[in-house]
């Protein structure tokens, strides 16, 4: 299926390294209430999957809207230039590693 909303893959899953308490505590309880009710656990649980990527999708694009525009990077650096066409005297380490490059 095909879809422009984004919903989480469970890829980064590693269960192979330490997992806190909460974690397996939600697991059991999750398998508990299955074996309990499977059809309604079960129906809860694709609906929430269902909506959380319907809910990602307009989280991002609230932080988007909320996010300051970034910085060109030209008014990034700190050495102003001359007007177009002046040139400026050059330094004696200028001069210095310009002559350094050609040897």
């Amino acid at each position: 299926m095909v879809s422009n909303v984004k919903y989480y893959s469970f890829k980064t899953i590693n269960l192979k390294k330490s997992v806190p308490f909460l974690v397996i505590f939600m697991i059991a309880l999750f398998l508990a209430l299955l074996s309990y009710q499977p059809a309604h656990v079960l129906f809860a649980a694709f609906v929430a999957y269902a909506v959380s990527g319907y809910a990602g999708t307009a989280w991002m694009m609230l932080q988007r809207r909320r996010a300051p525009p970034p910085i060109p990077p030209a008014t990034l650096t700190s050495r102003r230039r001359g007007p177009p066409g002046v040139r400026r005297p050059a330094t004696a380490a200028a001069v210095s590693a310009r002559c350094r490059c050609r040897s």
